[in-house]
């Protein structure tokens, strides 16, 4: 990654914390049933295509959106402005620090109970 994309990661992460986290999960979850997208593909995209089921789950991690600023920023830092792709995710996953990887493992918890 270059040091804009970086630097875009980090506000990323600082600003949706919970929406960043739960692409991350969805893409987990689709490469442990091996379904998971090519490198190529954008992080934004998995967001979009799983956003309904987070929508359906707003009561149970409310306390955990409340920490994402504003939804339409978040869309438009990732769908437009910063599009990463799956494999730049997942490069830059293994050196973020400021990611409360603890709202990963909630939402990943919650995600299975409701497939349940």
């Amino acid at each position: 990654p270059t040091p804009r994309q970086a630097v875009a990661w980090v506000v990323l992460a600082n600003q949706w914390p919970c929406r960043l986290s739960w692409a991350l999960q969805c893409l987990e979850d689709r490469q442990q049933t091996g379904g998971a997208p090519e490198g190529r593909a954008r992080l934004w995209d998995v967001f979009r295509d799983n956003s309904r089921e987070l929508h359906t789950m707003t009561k149970a991690l409310q306390n955990v959106l409340d920490l994402d600023g504003d939804p339409e920023l978040f869309e438009r830092f990732l769908g437009a402005d910063f599009p990463f792709t799956v494999a730049e995710a997942q490069s830059l996953l293994r050196c973020t620090v400021n990611l409360d990887h603890s709202i990963r493992r909630r939402m990943g918890l919650i995600r299975a109970v409701s497939a349940l």
